[in-house]
């Protein structure tokens, strides 16, 4: 059985799921709207995280090279959102101790591919494309000025 051309493909969790109905609008002020109807602050993090340039991610660009995918992940951007200021640079939290730099940015690293294992690898997807500000390539309606038309207190 071959499936529709126009079927609607689902990704899982929530944030993938708000972006991927973003880029299936047609018109801007429709996109806008969509993104205002689920505001959150998950999403707006997603949203910040990838559009502002004051935000500097303390972390390898790509994936990375250790990273498994895991269709089975039940962790969601919204339970790991107030965890993801440990992988910004100059964020209190950031506070990978013990051992030289090179040990931290191991450390560091490591519990970033843990975070992302432990997720849904529609949601993980979406989380890498934040921290290299690819966000407008998996999903390429949502750009800097449709947030920031969203979300102007964001920017």
């Amino acid at each position: 059985m071959t499936k529709a051309k126009n079927a609607k493909v689902e990704m899982k969790g929530k944030i993938p799921n708000i972006l991927l109905g973003v880029k299936r609008k047609r018109s801007k002020a429709a996109r806008v709207q969509e993104l205002t109807d689920n505001k959150s602050i998950a999403l707006s993090t997603v949203l910040k995280g990838s559009f502002d340039d004051t935000i500097v991610w303390d972390l390898p660009g790509g994936c990375p090279p250790d990273y498994t995918s895991n269709p089975l992940g039940t962790v969601t951007i919204e339970k790991v959102q107030p965890t993801l200021g440990r992988f910004v640079v100059g964020n209190a939290r950031n506070n990978f101790n013990g051992g030289t730099a090179g040990i931290r940015a191991m450390a560091r690293q490591r519990a970033w591919v843990e975070m992302l294992e432990t997720m849904h690898e529609d949601e993980a997807a979406v989380l890498i494309a934040m921290v290299d500000n690819t966000i407008n390539k998996l999903f390429p309606s949502v750009c800097y000025d449709l947030a920031a038309e969203a979300f102007p207190e964001l920017f």
